[in-house]
């Protein structure tokens, strides 16, 4: 039904999974306005069959993943209650996924799902260590104590092995789990129920020096907006004919629905270049 023809495939790992069942089948924390549209437990224990034909069926390296899914999918229809919605399970479904081990393969647009409660500061990572700065990229938040050490009194760590496994699964590239974990981290109040921590409009971050020796703790004020952080290059979206003749077609996202949708359009205004930049 819907929620598996939304998975985008070519999915593969010879990765085990062991003690994930319990984190794919948690109920995640979903956003309220977006749980209108509910499943009875037969309806979504229908597309969950469905799921595990698509991947049997159309799954590039089926034959060589070490993850059971079909034991995965069994396990998450015994945990069905009466009725579930569409986003509660579209988020269950964007976890065992990604323990199939290609990081291309996704859920379309799960974050939308995701309660928009947001850490106002964003992350990035610089020698195996998480460094938080100013989302206007004015400044590190803290220039003594550059890089985090906690959030609500967990380690980085977990945030991020959490985050990580989420996102991009534990058989993504290390760069990929990286990016994609800074990037869900913050959503925060999300990923303190996934952490098991208490929901509430403060967050505690605790930064530390380089050497590690000293720390300063930081606390923000959970905000529901996420201003959109600048690209550090700051290229544009626009695409356009250039002088000479010359058309330049500016693919900034690879997971950008509207990009999608406008390429034929943008295409047809190339037709009469005499070259094209992609």
């Amino acid at each position: 039904m819907a929620l598996s023809a939304c998975v985008e495939t070519d999915i593969a790992t010879d990765l085990t999974v062991e003690d994930s069942l319990e984190a794919i089948a948690i109920t995640p924390l979903v956003r309220e306005d977006k749980k209108i549209n509910v499943l009875t437990r037969a309806e979504a224990a229908e597309d969950l069959d469905q799921l595990a034909d698509y991947i049997r069926t159309q799954h590039s390296y089926v034959h060589s993943t070490q993850f059971d899914y079909v034991n995965a999918i069994a396990f998450l229809k015994s945990q069905l209650p009466d009725t579930v919605s569409v986003q509660v399970l579209g988020m269950q479904v964007q976890k065992l996924v990604q323990h199939l081990g290609d990081n291309h393969a996704q859920l379309r647009g799960w974050q939308e799902f995701l309660p928009q409660r947001f850490i106002p500061i964003a992350f990035g990572f610089h020698d195996d260590l998480v460094f938080a700065f100013h989302r206007d990229r004015s400044g590190l938040v803290d220039d003594q104590h550059p890089y985090v050490r906690s959030i609500d009194g967990i380690p980085m760590e977990q945030w991020l092995e959490r985050a990580g496994d989420i996102s991009s699964g534990p058989g993504a590239s290390v760069s990929q789990r990286w990016q994609r974990s800074l990037d869900l981290l913050e959503y925060v109040d999300f990923m303190r129920s996934e952490l098991g921590l208490t929901i509430r409009d403060e967050v505690s971050v605790v930064l530390q020096s380089a050497d590690r020796q000293r720390s300063a703790e930081h606390v923000f004020i959970v905000t529901d907006a996420r201003t959109e952080t600048d690209k550090p290059f700051g290229l544009a979206r626009d695409s356009l004919v250039l002088d000479d003749n010359i058309g330049y077609l500016r693919i900034y996202s690879q997971r950008n629905d509207e990009l999608t949708r406008n390429i034929p359009r943008l295409m047809d205004s190339f037709k009469n270049t005499d070259a094209l930049i992609i």
